[in-house]
């Protein structure tokens, strides 16, 4: 019996949803710095998810050569820097209100790179802020807190990472800095770095009354969060997230902030420079030979996968194809003995060939894990 591959097998068994969130704020500072060493952020409106452009309230960080990097973090353009005692603010617009990661019960994702190369520790200031205001511009003290009304984010205190948020708790107008420790520590004594990837998880509340939880990871240059937090679920009083439509930066000397990211998931926030993971898709399926048919698939680049078949459509139960062996990446695939798997060029593309015999009429290709014969 010869293999029939009907379109309903190749539609139901083969083809698979690319099943991932989307990021919603990213700015990566690429800016085109002509032939200056910097130049300043104020005025830039690159990136994407804001509703205008980055402004000054102190001083004037820059943009600078090169971008930070970390590990299989996807990077692009150079970096900002403080100068000296420093801020900057920029309006959102209705991005996260519009994807709905400022409602009730909503979790809100974002990453950034905190870089402290050259600092002294002791000096040195780094705040983000999810808010509604910017950074005290005049007061030397207050310049850690922000202006008005509230915040949530991340910072750190002479290198050590917290969680952060700000509410104004007392009679004047300026929202203060309450934070959280973690467990890591940039400050490049003892083997420690001297910058971190900061990826923080923030579950709202189930209603405006109820307290909202930050917690922060500090994956390392895999990218894998790990099941222990460098900061653990940590309550913070209730806030009206849903008027924060300002990301707020603060610096003390020069260190920098890079890859800042918003979004639904954590994978959304850690993209990675082979771009997201792609589930394999067998494209197109030819009859070159006697009972002997070629597919065509895309997927993850320079990946492997296992090839399964069933007489039904109940790959559960499927078996693994046997008698398929590729050759290389670049090869179409011959008929041998062993090998049941494919792998995928740096494009993510592959090609083999399958037998008609056992008949099969459905095809599936999967990760080569945790399949029976």
């Amino acid at each position: 019996m010869k293999t029939f591959f009907t379109p309903a097998a190749v539609l139901t068994a083969a083809a698979s949803s690319l099943l991932h969130g989307e990021l919603i704020v990213e700015e990566s500072f690429t800016y085109d710095l002509g032939e200056s060493p910097s130049i300043p952020v104020n005025g830039s409106e690159g990136g994407l998810g804001f509703g205008g452009s980055w402004s000054n309230p102190r001083n004037n960080p820059t943009v600078v050569s090169p971008g930070l990097t970390w590990g299989d973090l996807l990077t692009d353009g150079n970096s900002s820097r403080g100068a000296a005692w420093s801020s900057l603010i920029r309006p959102l617009g209705t991005s996260l209100s519009d994807a709905n990661l400022l409602d009730n019960g909503a979790t809100l994702w974002f990453s950034i790179i905190f870089d402290l190369t050259g600092q002294n520790i002791v000096n040195a200031d780094l705040n983000i802020s999810l808010g509604t205001a910017g950074f005290v511009p005049g007061t030397f003290g207050e310049r850690e807190n922000l202006t008005s009304g509230e915040g949530i984010g991340a910072t750190h205190s002479r290198a050590r990472i917290q969680g952060v948020y700000w509410q104004d708790n007392d009679a004047d107008t300026i929202a203060e800095r309450v934070e959280n420790n973690s467990t890591t520590l940039i400050d490049g004594a003892n083997e420690n770095l001297r910058q971190a990837l900061i990826v923080g998880r923030i579950d709202w509340g189930a209603d405006e009354s109820a307290d909202e939880t930050l917690t922060l990871y500090t994956p390392g240059f895999d990218l894998v969060l790990g099941d222990t937090p460098a900061m653990a679920a940590w309550s913070v009083p209730a806030l009206d997230q849903s008027s924060f439509n300002q990301i707020a930066l603060q610096y003390k000397d020069s260190p920098q902030f890079d890859e800042i990211r918003f979004g639904a998931t954590s994978a959304d926030v850690l993209p990675t420079a082979a771009g997201p993971a792609i589930d394999p898709v067998i494209t197109s399926i030819t009859a070159v030979g006697t009972d002997l048919y070629e597919l065509t698939i895309v997927a993850s680049a320079d990946t492997e996968f296992a090839v399964v078949s069933s007489e039904i459509l109940d790959l559960e139960n499927g078996s693994v194809v046997s008698g398929l062996t590729q050759g290389s990446v670049d090869d179409p695939g011959t008929i041998g003995a062993g090998l049941d798997t494919v792998t995928t060029d740096e494009n993510g593309e592959a090609t083999l060939r399958m037998p008609s015999a056992p008949a099969k009429n459905f095809v599936r290709i999967q990760p080569p894990v945790a399949v029976s014969n």
